[in-house]
């Protein structure tokens, strides 16, 4: 028996190679510098007092943005008691516009309304939301 054994290896990230796919993608990305200047907190408490009668941010809520996280766009799980952590990804949003942040944001605080109000039963995604 024979085992051949193909292994293609990804160029490293900080690569300057003219030939890597890689480089070029990430060369062709461009940040957004509005999402730089938004404040997730002020957000977060603007979006809990007008779609959430204020029940998110007067709870053991917080929000904070993820600078390891790059699979997802958003997280939301509880911890220990009540207290619910939504996590935004910085690597992943700050690429994108400011409309689809906001609406991420959104996205994760329904998802941290329903596990408070218990609405959404812990069984039903064992303590984590993710995306």
């Amino acid at each position: 028996f024979f085992f051949f054994f193909l292994m293609i290896r990804r160029p490293p990230r900080s690569t300057h190679c003219i030939s890597s796919a890689a480089s070029d993608v990430y060369k062709r990305q461009i940040i957004n510098p509005e999402i730089e200047g938004i404040n997730l907190q002020e957000l977060f408490v603007e979006y809990s007092q007008i779609f959430f009668d204020s029940l998110l941010h007067n709870s053991p809520t917080t929000v904070e943005w993820s600078i390891r996280m790059t699979s997802c766009a958003g997280i939301c799980y509880l911890r220990e008691g009540s207290h619910c952590v939504i996590r935004l990804s910085k690597p992943l949003l700050k690429f994108r516009s400011v409309k689809e942040l906001k609406e991420t944001l959104l996205h994760e605080m329904i998802h941290a309304y329903l596990f408070l109000t218990d609405k959404q039963t812990f069984d039903d995604l064992s303590l984590i939301h993710i995306c």
